[in-house]
């Protein structure tokens, strides 16, 4: 009777176990977070600031797949918008405009879980993202808008609890300019670019 009692407790622990693991399936989510931008004016004019900081928020959905208890991918979109970003700094005339940016951009994260207790799994991400990046540089003589691709760097940790509810500390490294071309009456040119370094913030998704 004991071996009994013995093998019956096994097994049902493993099932738990096997309960706990995360399940393939769609998500939707939201997210805010802190960003920081550079700005650049390159030609004739050059000049740069850093430091320009504001705050951003947006949606995400898509689908993730798990090979096994551990390991799994997701690709999904995303919709990202925030508050105009100023900087502190009143020394170069750039500093003097503000930026406001919204992206919509997919991603791929590979997710690996290390840890279950009890409702809760927790792991980490790594993986890529590619946006189409608008921004609006603006101070009180001018304004100009840079658009275009920017590829970044995903990392961050994750848990999900009861399979339904995910919470996320991510983040995410912009690799490049956006730019754009600005020619003056006197024939001259100049490439206004515009960067977000970094971005960082926390996420929820509900999954189905």
């Amino acid at each position: 009777m004991k071996k009994v009692l013995t093998s019956f407790a096994l097994v049902s622990a493993l099932a738990s176990s096997a309960a706990l693991a995360e399940q393939s399936g769609a998500f939707v989510g939201i997210d805010g977070g802190y960003a920081s931008h550079k700005a650049k004016l390159t030609g004739e004019g050059s000049d740069s600031a850093s430091g320009f900081k504001g705050f951003r928020y947006g949606l995400v959905g898509g689908y993730k797949y798990f090979l096994d208890d551990n390991l799994g991918f997701r690709g999904y979109v995303n919709l990202t918008t925030g508050t105009k970003n100023t900087t502190g700094d009143t020394g170069p005339s750039l500093s003097a405009g503000q930026i406001t940016r919204f992206d919509i951009g997919v991603n791929a994260d590979v997710l690996y879980n290390f840890l279950q207790s009890g409702d809760f799994e927790y792991g980490a991400f790594g993986g890529l993202s590619l946006d189409y990046a608008s921004n609006k540089y603006k101070d009180k003589e001018f304004s100009v808008k840079p658009k275009g691709i920017d590829f970044g760097i995903n990392l961050g940790l994750r848990m999900n609890y009861t399979q339904t509810h995910g919470f996320e500390l991510w983040s995410r490294f912009g690799l490049n300019d956006t730019k754009k071309s600005v020619t003056w009456e006197d024939g001259s040119s100049d490439d206004y670019k515009i960067r977000q370094p970094y971005a960082v913030g926390l996420r929820y998704t509900f999954n189905f």
